[in-house]
């Protein structure tokens, strides 16, 4: 409709209000108008006159869902359209409105009983048995929601969204290899569906199928080259298979779309430790500290930047597992070096053994044991912090030392699994001592999206 035909449409209305203020059908006429002028908040007022006028026709309570649907009132839309249905019961339109409204409101069971009505009406209505199976998802009925996108895709072959959704499904009920048959479903029936690409991508990724993930993230990027999650999961895959500089190519793509993105910064740190850029690799595993919450405690000191302080008192703190701890405690006797006054916070089965580093202030476990301090940092900024390059890792040895007769008193059982030469003897021979500490430093990918808009 052009501008003018638009403004004689307006003004013809106006007219037929002006010689009949009581006629409801101008009003709702007017209402209508307002909605294609992008007014929605007029239309509500001018329905509710022509309802006013001549009660809740069908049609006028439909409109008026409508506008308040646009002006994002879900509820008061639904609640329009089940007065509508009251007089039209096997309007499959108003059906339709109201079981999306329902859903949208997130009334979740009202929704599933309205899509059900209008399925028991047109049973091969493939978009409700779809927006189902979302709802049917969303009240965790996995069996439920099977059964509904099965019925989509049996009369829909090429329902892409519909097999994507079906494959998390079949993900949730443990399924993988059911999950990659309806991922294949997905993009053979639309080869550059996004969101079927990125899923299939991470359940390749999960398998350790490493290089077809690499394979279908290239597709996924070729399709969206803007998908920041795309680049950065290409880059975890390139990670673990040790192809460093290409992993770190693919976080700096990620940078390069989508600069806020949340992981990358820290991926990329951790690459680049590997590289052997240990100066920037340490800058930029500092970024763990934004990306996951770690630090549970609100220190309310301030954080040391590596500026030696002599006769300043520092706080150095556990933030993650056993293993970091014992790991970065080789940076203790550098800080006792400079001069400052070493406290140590941190896990209780491991307070003895770093209690063995000479010259601590204080090593305890509880907060409340805790000294007033000057400074604070965790253990694993320690490297930062020193500005750590490979020539310089603190390498003196031992920098932790096991009083090996009170261990001994202390777990007597360990005397039949370790072979312990005379008292004061410095060799320590383990057989069989668990070597695996802390956490995993490899990026995880991204959970899977959760599924579809409704049609």
């Amino acid at each position: 409709m052009t501008t003018q035909s638009f403004e004689l449409r307006g003004a013809a209305l106006l007219a037929q209000l002006e010689a009949n203020p009581q006629d409801a059908d101008a009003y709702d006429a007017m209402g209508l108008f307002a909605m294609d002028a992008q007014q929605p908040e007029q239309a509500i007022g001018l329905i509710r006159t022509a309802i006013a006028i001549a009660g809740p026709l069908p049609s006028y309570c439909a409109h008026l869902g409508e506008a308040f649907a646009r002006v994002g009132d879900h509820s008061s839309a639904a609640a329009c359209l089940g007065q509508a249905l009251d007089a039209e019961a096997h309007n499959e339109a108003y059906l339709w409105a109201h079981a999306n409204l329902l859903f949208l409101s997130n009334d979740l069971v009202a929704a599933a009983i309205a899509y059900e009505r209008l399925l028991a009406l047109r049973p091969r209505h493939a978009e409700a048995w779809f927006n189902l199976g979302v709802t049917r998802m969303q009240t965790r009925d996995w069996a439920k929601a099977r059964d509904a996108y099965h019925q989509a895709v049996s009369i829909h072959p090429i329902y892409a969204e519909a097999w994507n959704n079906l494959a998390l499904v079949e993900l949730n009920a443990g399924d993988p290899a059911a999950a990659e048959a309806c991922y294949r479903r997905a993009l053979l029936a639309k080869p550059d569906y996004r969101d079927a690409l990125y899923n299939f991508a991470v359940l390749l990724q999960d398998q350790e199928r490493l290089l077809e993930a690499i394979a279908i993230n290239e597709r996924l990027i070729a399709v969206d080259p803007s998908f920041g999650e795309a680049h950065n999961n290409l880059g975890n895959c390139y990670l673990k298979l040790n192809q460093v500089r290409e992993a770190q190519q693919a976080y700096l793509n990620t940078l390069a779309v989508q600069a806020s993105h949340r992981e990358a910064p820290l991926n990329l740190g951790l690459a680049t430790l590997l590289s052997g850029d240990l100066a920037r690799g340490w800058a930029g595993y500092e970024q763990r500290l934004v990306q996951r919450d770690i630090d549970a405690w609100d220190w309310k000191i301030p954080r040391w930047d590596g500026t030696p302080r002599s006769g300043e008192s520092i706080l150095v703190h556990a933030e993650q597992g056993f293993g970091d701890t014992i790991h970065f405690a080789r940076y203790l006797p550098l800080l006792l070096e400079a001069g400052m006054k070493v406290h140590v916070f941190c896990q209780p089965a491991l307070v003895r053994l770093l209690a063995s580093v000479n010259g601590l202030s204080r090593c305890v476990s509880q907060l409340e044991h805790l000294d007033p301090v000057d400074w604070q940092v965790p253990f694993p900024s320690l490297p930062y912090c020193f500005r750590t390059e490979l020539a310089s890792i603190p390498a003196s040895l031992p920098y932790l030392r096991v009083d090996i007769e009170r261990l001994l008193a202390d777990h007597p059982g360990l005397r039949e699994r370790y072979a312990i030469e005379k008292p004061g003897s410095r060799r320590f021979l383990i057989h069989d001592v668990p070597t695996t500490f802390g956490t995993s430093t490899t990026p995880t990918a991204p959970t899977t999206p959760g599924s579809q808009p409704l049609s």
